[in-house]
């Protein structure tokens, strides 16, 4: 366990678009601006009851993630008032227009344009009723069902603008550490039931905090039920539970099939297909996966997307094929800027799951304990890129790496919480016996700590299906 907080992996958030901060602000139309209409679609409403702004900062990226979506939002609300109106940048708007989407396109720009606020982020949504009255605006596009159909029902309170944001927000950094919370999960679903990122909390509470799979499994079913049919909010919640867990093999089967289709309409969305990357890969899937891997490359022009496509090429069953791939994306990142120390865990990981000289791999790991930016505690480092939202699933190997020089230098004088950390690292790198002899350990230790005896019931859980799925079927009797 640690309690330093993560400048390096907490600034990866405002980089990496999926997990855009929430700030919906009620009454706050300023200082998003929306100007001239360059298209309006054939099936635009007659009459305007709301209006829901969206704004991008490009018309890459973010964009092409929800192109179709949005088009489909305007097809399923527009007779009960609702209009969508896309805004960018002049330019950029222009090339959107050009495409006779099924949406409205206005010029926009943001006050942080013109040197007069902060950076907007890649993508902002705001709902207004009129010219003027301005209901909410936000940042996460998985929430955006659920305040319109409270628009339209006249109940946008129900969806605490501003609160809710950022509890979930607050909850996803939280939930990795584990601790009781029940309540505000719930809070978080029965606000945004449709949201990608509210239903996964449900199921990362019962990993991460209760340890119970059962119920896990119980949440995701519940989850598929209630967004599957909104190809955004599915693909948020694929992303956190496919780097969640991975004791239960048939999640990220059930995933890969029900994120085809919001593969297949967001053909150029980068973020979409990565995740859908990772759910094909995850599930065996190294043929297909191979193919979306080519025309994904394509589209990561950003340092962190292209770190993440990296990485994720590495969850395939046969890494090997798909070295040269990771190592090209990884270059490019580098390229672009991005974090010395992502690039070793990255580069770490490639090196492990291709069965790299370990010379090579020991040199990476030594270059980088060397490094006095990086020379920090080996147990805060395994522990925050295991728990943290944005590296939560991506880097066992390096976090293993990290617990196992942790335990040779303390030998028998481990103490109790790098004990607990070295568990769940265990665990995260399916070493479900090492991790339930030392979190037994880390129990009694700690007297009991209701954390503790989470994670224990958690790897005991997933020990006990491994066993029981390596064992051999009796003959049929007759």
């Amino acid at each position: 366990m640690t309690v330093m907080l993560s400048a390096t992996i907490r600034s990866l958030l405002l980089v990496c678009g999926s997990f855009a901060v929430a700030v919906a602000q009620e009454g706050a139309a300023e200082p998003l601006h929306f100007g001239d209409r360059l298209h309006a679609p054939a099936n635009a409403p007659k009459t305007v009851t709301w209006t829901l702004f969206v704004y991008y900062t490009d018309d890459a990226h973010d964009y092409r993630d929800h192109e179709s979506w949005l088009a489909d939002l305007q097809a399923r609300y527009g007779e009960r008032g609702l209009a969508v109106v896309v805004g960018a940048e002049d330019a950029a708007a222009r090339r959107i227009a050009a495409t006779s989407p099924g949406f409205s396109v206005a010029t926009a720009h943001h006050e942080s344009a013109l040197g007069l606020g902060p950076s907007p982020g890649a993508v902002r949504f705001r709902l207004q009723r009129g010219a003027e009255n301005v209901a909410c605006e936000w940042a996460a596009p998985d929430s955006s069902v659920d305040r319109i159909e409270a628009a339209l029902a006249s109940d946008l309170a129900r969806t605490s603008p501003g609160e809710v944001d950022d509890l979930l927000e607050s909850l996803l950094y939280q939930i990795g550490d584990g601790g009781e919370f029940t309540e505000a999960v719930a809070h978080c679903a029965k606000s945004l039931p449709h949201s990608g990122r509210a239903r996964a909390l449900q199921v990362l509470e019962q990993w991460w905090c209760k340890g119970d799979l059962r119920a896990a499994r119980a949440a995701f079913d519940a989850a598929m039920v209630a967004i599957s049919s909104d190809p955004v909010a599915l693909v948020y919640f694929a992303d956190l539970v496919l780097r969640g867990d991975r004791t239960d093999p048939a999640i990220a089967k059930t995933l890969a099939m029900a994120l085809a289709p919001a593969a297949a309409t967001a053909a150029k969305g980068a973020f979409t297909q990565l995740v859908y990357l990772r759910a094909l890969l995850m599930s065996g899937q190294d043929r297909l996966g191979a193919r979306v891997a080519a025309q994904t490359e394509k589209l990561v022009s950003e340092p962190m997307l292209q770190l993440w496509f990296a990485e994720t090429l590495m969850e395939a069953t046969s890494p090997v094929p798909f070295r040269e791939l990771a190592e090209r994306a990884i270059s490019q990142s580098e390229k672009g800027g991005i974090d010395a120390r992502m690039l070793a865990v990255c580069r770490h990981k490639v090196l492990v799951r291709c069965g790299a000289d370990a010379a090579a791999i020991d040199a990476l790991l030594s270059a980088y304990r060397g490094d006095r930016a990086y020379a920090g505690s080996l147990n805060n480092d395994a522990w925050y890129l295991t728990t943290e939202t944005p590296t939560m699933g991506r880097f066992a190997p390096f976090a293993l790496a990290q617990v196992d020089e942790m335990a040779r230098l303390a030998g028998d004088e481990l103490d109790n919480g790098s004990k607990d950390t070295v568990a769940l690292v265990a665990f995260c790198n399916g070493q479900y016996e090492r991790a339930v002899e030392l979190q037994k350990v880390a129990c009694e230790q700690s007297n009991g700590d209701p954390r503790y005896v989470a994670r224990l019931q958690r790897y005991e859980q997933a020990l006990a299906s491994q066993r029981t799925a390596s064992k051999p079927s009796e003959p049929h009797k007759r």
